[in-house]
């Protein structure tokens, strides 16, 4: 019986043993997960703060700046639009004339003659 007592002693011992080495692991595994919590509830903290004050304003200030960028651009756009549009009513009232056109034609005709007479000329000048 003494035997049995000390080996169950033994045994209870090493029992005791694996627990408290468990019970050491978890407090340093429990000790490192408040540290990175706490770690990272300081950078949620400055972030946070980060963006209530600074980021708001430079966001602020970058949708500002290219609100104006837009509108300018929107400006120019319209002013090209504007000069398009005169350009176009004018060249369509020029095409709208009929004295536009006979000076077209003429214009034709006179290349068109003065390019054909060239041609004849030279084979006349060829054949003889």
């Amino acid at each position: 019986m003494p035997d049995e007592k000390h080996s169950a002693l033994d045994l209870i011992s090493e029992i005791l043993d694996k627990v408290i080495d468990t019970q050491q692991a978890s407090t340093e595994a429990m000790t490192g997960l408040k540290s990175a919590v706490e770690q990272n509830g300081e950078r949620l903290h400055e972030l946070n703060s980060h963006f209530k004050n600074g980021f708001r304003s430079e966001l602020k200030e970058h949708v500002s700046s290219q609100t104006v960028k837009c509108e300018d651009a929107m400006s120019n756009l319209k002013d090209e639009i504007s000069e398009l549009q005169i350009t176009m009513k004018a060249f369509h009232e020029l095409m709208s004339k009929p004295s536009y056109w006979i000076k077209l034609i003429l214009t034709t005709v006179v290349a068109t003659t003065t390019a054909i007479g060239g041609i004849v000329a030279l084979i006349i000048k060829l054949m003889s």
